[in-house]
Parts: C-alpha cells; sequence; structure tokens
C-alpha cells in the first residue's frame, strides 16, 4: 500500500516543474493574444489547441430542432421550429 503512494508521490513531484513550465507557457500564450501581439495564424492555433482540450477531440454534434427548442426555452425564450 505505501509503495504505491511513494511512487504517487515521486511520480508527481517529478513532474511539478514540467506542469508549472506548461502552465507559464500557457500564461505567456494568453497575453500576447489579449495584447494583440500574437500573429493572426499562431492565435488561431494556440486557441484551436486549447479548445481541443477543452472538448476531447470531439467532433461537433449539431443539435436536432427539440434540442434547439429546450434550450432556447431553458433561456426563456419560446421559439417555433418548422416541420421538416
Amino acid at each position: 500500500m505505501y509503495k504505491r503512494s511513494n511512487a504517487v508521490i515521486t511520480a508527481y513531484l517529478e513532474m511539478l516543474p514540467k506542469i508549472k513550465a506548461e502552465g507559464n507557457i500557457e500564461n505567456m500564450q494568453a497575453a500576447a493574444i489579449g495584447s494583440g501581439m500574437m500573429k493572426e495564424e499562431s492565435r488561431k492555433e494556440v486557441i484551436g489547441g486549447w479548445l481541443k482540450l477543452i472538448n476531447g477531440n470531439q467532433p461537433k454534434k449539431k443539435m436536432t430542432p427539440d434540442q434547439v427548442k429546450f434550450v432556447m426555452a431553458s433561456m426563456g425564450i419560446g421559439i417555433t421550429c418548422p416541420k421538416a
């Protein structure tokens, strides 16, 4: 039991500097994007990478008319969807 716990702690301590460095680079990228210093192509690439992390590389699916109606109704907006 303790050997496994020690291995997890050791792995965490070994990775911590890398995780901190990655966070610092992301902060620099965010500052460059926010200040307008980054070129458009690079900005799209960085933001696209962040979105892939957030979305888990899952393809976006279109909502059905019923799903759209439900989402809009949850925001207090009543709509009628045309019949297909």
